[in-house]
């Protein structure tokens, strides 16, 4: 039995896989097993799987796509390893990943941690890192999605296995699982070094961001159980660290500057239109 169950699924990622399982055959740490699941695939993402396997992999092929929430949940019920790891089909893993997230679980017997991630385009440009805090709690998260899936590790030692599975929607199925697992008495806490880069893909689900947030709103109604109020004030907060996330810290400073020297230039014209008037 693998100490750790890492959970891939792929859906027409044949541009992409190689790099994400490549850079699971080179992780450091190697008691492992690979649970990929195929959701139907159209393309040569299967093939290219078949390719890079070894005596560690276990695939399994859905016979219809049925998204990522069921294709991650078929991987949890046939995981063996202690701890539960998540990668998506187009991200990348440094090296020391697994070594150094399984040691930092291990050290201070924590059940849910998390890591800062580096977003890059499909070309491997960077556009932004991000950095997680040292930890975060239920109502935290509601309004700041910041655990990237692809960062998450579970100890089932200190998490309930029944806790670990996505309701069944498009998007935001893996926020829904984090706030249940929040939600049950468990906290999440972050790596702030970033050992995953994070593809920007132009025609993922998650790259559309309204899409997301009406994703969201239906996790805050039906799984979450919040009232109008709550789910306004949550969506909120989700919209500025989203912004937060996707604009770099230059522009970020620059547009306020910029909006700072507006201010200035409008109470100029104001003041300047009441002297007027006085003369």
């Amino acid at each position: 039995m693998s100490k750790v169950s890492i959970i891939l699924p792929v859906y027409n990622s044949e541009k992409f896989v190689a790099k994400t399982i490549n850079s699971i055959l080179n992780q450091t740490f190697t008691d492992w097993e690979l649970i990929v699941i195929d959701d139907f695939s159209k393309d040569r993402s299967l093939k290219v799987i078949e390719e890079l396997k070894n005596d560690k992999f276990i695939i399994l092929k859905n016979d219809q796509n049925r998204g990522a929430a069921y294709s991650r949940n078929r991987g949890i019920n046939v995981a063996s390893g202690r701890f539960i790891a998540f990668v998506d089909s187009d991200d990348i893993w440094r090296k020391d990943k697994l070594e150094k997230q399984i040691k930092f679980m291990e050290d201070n017997e924590i059940g849910f941690s998390f890591t800062s991630y580096e977003r890059v385009r499909e070309n491997g440009e960077l556009l932004t890192r991000v950095n997680v805090p040292m930890e975060i709690k239920y109502d935290e998260l509601l309004k700041n999605t910041i655990i990237l899936n692809s960062t998450v590790v579970f100890d089932t030692k200190n998490i309930d296995k029944n806790l670990i599975w996505m309701p069944e929607y498009r998007t935001s199925e893996d926020t829904a699982m984090f706030f249940r697992i929040l939600r049950n008495g468990h906290d999440a806490y972050g790596i702030n070094d970033y050992l995953i880069k994070y593809t920007i893909r132009s025609n993922s689900l998650s790259s559309n961001k309204f899409k997301n947030m009406i994703s969201l709103w239906k996790v805050y109604k039906e799984c979450e159980n919040l009232n109008f109020f709550n789910r306004l004030k949550n969506i909120s907060g989700y919209t500025y660290n989203a912004f937060k996330k996707r604009v770099p810290k230059d522009k970020i400073r620059k547009i306020l500057g910029d909006f700072k020297l507006l201010k200035i230039f409008n109470s100029s014209k104001r003041v300047s239109s009441i002297v007027d008037k006085r003369r």
